[in-house]
């Protein structure tokens, strides 16, 4: 990769190389793992506190197994009762269903199923993905972020 990118981010994003130039002097990188709250943030249709917001819901959906790569795959582990396996499943579903219960109960149905639809990358309505954002906001306590590429605005 480019050096201009430390360790840090080497390790936090998947991204790809692109050569621009015919000598390949010059390189752009790619974003593979960039989902659709992150380009709402990018383009600023959605606040800092909101991108926040999302990314603890999606944490709650992958938990959940909402994703098919929150599935865990890894041999080893012990043998569970069934009971307890259920009781598990339930306790990880239920968690993620409180947090679409008060958005359904703050801002809408719709609302709930435009946040839903953008967690898998599907185009909806931004108004009702706001709505949603805003309450999940509050839920997870995001309110007080700031923007920090608000501070070098001039």
């Amino acid at each position: 990769m480019n050096d201009s990118l430390n360790e840090e981010q080497l390790s936090k994003a998947a991204a790809i190389p692109e050569i621009v130039d015919l000598k390949g002097v010059v390189q752009r990188h790619h974003v593979l793992d960039q989902n659709m709250f992150d380009r709402l943030l990018i383009r600023k249709k959605i606040s800092i506190a909101q991108h926040s917001a999302a990314c603890e819901f999606i944490h709650l959906l992958e938990i959940a197994g909402a994703f098919l790569k929150s599935h865990n795959l890894e041999p080893g582990r012990t043998r569970r009762p069934g009971h307890k396996v259920g009781d598990d499943i339930g306790s990880r579903i239920m968690s993620m269903s409180a947090c679409l219960r008060r958005v359904k109960k703050e801002a809408s149905d719709e609302a709930a199923d435009a946040l839903i639809r953008c967690c898998y990358g599907l185009v909806t309505d931004l108004e009702q993905v706001r709505a949603g954002l805003d309450v999940l906001t509050l839920q997870f306590d995001t309110g007080c972020l700031r923007d920090p590429r608000d501070l070098f605005t001039v």
